[in-house]
C-alpha cells in the first residue's frame, strides 16, 4: 500500500525546529559554558559537563573564532554544504523519509 498523496509534495512541509535532526545550544548552556571557563575550567572539561562537542564550546566563549572559520571556508569554496548532485540526491533522500516518518507519527501535519 502506498503512501497517501501530499498536495505540493513532501517538500512543502515544514518540519520545524523540534525534529530538524540538529542538536540546539540553548542561552542557558551558553551562559554556563561562559561562567564555567571563567571560573578557570578548561574546555575539555566544559564539554564534559555540557555534553557538546569541543568545537561548539570553543565558538560560544570565542565568537571571533567562528567568523573566522566562516571567512576561510567562503574563500575556499567550501561553504556550499554539498558539492555534487549525487551527494545531494542521497541527502535528500534521507531527508524526505524523515519526513514520512514524522507525518506517519503524526508529529507534523502536511500544508492544506
Amino acid at each position: 500500500m502506498s503512501a497517501p498523496r501530499i498536495k505540493g509534495g513532501l517538500d512543502r512541509i515544514p518540519v520545524g525546529s523540534k525534529h530538524d535532526g540538529r542538536r540546539r545550544i540553548t542561552d542557558d548552556q551558553k551562559l554556563q559554558m561562559k561562567k564555567l571557563y571563567e571560573m578557570g575550567k578548561s574546555i575539555h572539561e566544559i564539554t564534559r559537563i555540557v555534553g557538546c562537542s569541543r568545537r561548539s564550546v570553543q565558538y560560544v566563549i570565542f565568537p571571533e573564532r567562528l567568523a573566522i572559520v566562516k571567512q576561510q571556508a567562503k574563500e575556499a569554496k567550501r561553504w556550499e554544504p554539498y558539492n555534487t548532485k549525487d551527494i545531494r540526491r542521497e541527502v535528500m533522500r534521507k531527508y524526505r523519509a524523515k519526513k514520512r516518518a514524522l507525518l506517519a507519527e503524526g508529529k507534523i501535519t502536511p500544508i492544506k
